[in-house]
Formats: C-alpha cells, structure tokens, sequence
C-alpha cells in the first residue's frame, strides 16, 4: 500500500493556497466574506490620447458629486 503523506501534503497546501487568496482578495480589494455584505467601491480609468497639430488643446475632467448606485 502507498503512503498517503504526499497527498495530505497536496490538499494542505492547496487549502493553505485558497484561504491565503481569499484573505488578499478581502484585503486588498474589499471582497466581503458573507453574502449580504455590501461595500461601496469605485475605480475608474481615464485614457485620453491626442496628437496636437500645433494647436493649444485642453482635456477637461470632472466627476460627479453624488453617484446614485443602481441595483
């Protein structure tokens, strides 16, 4: 009979690896744990890309003051 050592040690880490990312995902990006938990976050990028033909150009950005979230 083989030796089940190998496999206990496979599954540990394993169990070790999904409870070390799911800490991360909680406390890095604020992922809640339980379900209801609600967290409010926002990212937002901006990519403007121009060429300027020797002409002054202006880049205006602004961002709402109340954001209403939709369910």
């Amino acid at each position: 009979m083989r030796s089940r050592v190998p496999f206990y040690i496979l599954v540990s880490l394993l169990v070790i690896v999904g409870v070390t990312m799911s800490w991360f995902r909680h406390a890095e990006y604020g992922v809640p744990w339980t379900p209801g938990q609600e967290r409010q976050l926002w990212e937002i990028e901006a990519r403007v890309e121009f060429q300027a033909i020797g002409e002054p150009v202006k880049v205006s950005m602004a961002i709402p003051q109340t954001q209403h979230a939709s369910r």
